[in-house]
């Protein structure tokens, strides 16, 4: 099996992010925020553990953050035209290509959906940190690919995109 190929199966790796109450913490808080922000659904494929990165999507928030045991990140990726989609209904505009109003909408749905997922770990006691979000073109992110992750890819407005999670002992 290629590198590029390779994935580690979620039952066999010792990591809380791996637990499904804390998978779907992230998801849960991702969907909420879309939902109440952006009135739209999305729906979450199945969750795989990676070890190559696989580019879905033009613009990414990203958070890091800290546990109490764990640092890891939140990556959120959405193709162009979903972004600009989800920030015309989140503000009432009628935008068409991506503007810096467009690339600060990820970095919002970033804080929210992550603040959402915070608040649902919290009583497990990992202390997940609270972090300023970061916004990159999906092609400018610095990503090892020694480091496992777990890969939500999610469909909304007819296209695909995806959540990406790191955690790993401090």
């Amino acid at each position: 099996m290629s590198n590029s190929a390779k994935k580690i199966e979620s039952g066999k790796v010792e990591n809380p992010l791996y637990q499904q109450n804390v998978m779907n913490a992230f998801c849960t808080g991702l969907k909420d925020t879309l939902e109440m922000m952006a009135q739209v659904e999305i729906n979450f494929e199945k969750p795989t553990v990676e070890l190559t990165w696989n580019k879905v999507g033009d613009i990414s928030g990203v958070i890091d953050f800290d546990t109490t045991d764990f640092k890891g990140q939140l990556y959120i990726h959405f193709p162009s035209k979903v972004l600009i989609q989800l920030y015309n209904q989140m503000v009432g505009e009628n935008s068409t290509e991506v503007t810096p109003e467009v690339i600060d909408c990820i970095g919002e749905i970033s804080n929210m959906a992550y603040g959402v997922a915070k608040g649902k770990l919290d009583p497990l006691k990992l202390k997940f940190s609270m972090s300023l979000p970061k916004t990159f073109k999906a092609t400018d992110l610095v990503r090892l690919n020694t480091v496992p992750h777990l890969r939500i890819p999610f469909l909304i407005f007819g296209q695909i995109s995806q959540v990406e999670i790191t955690l790993s002992k401090k």
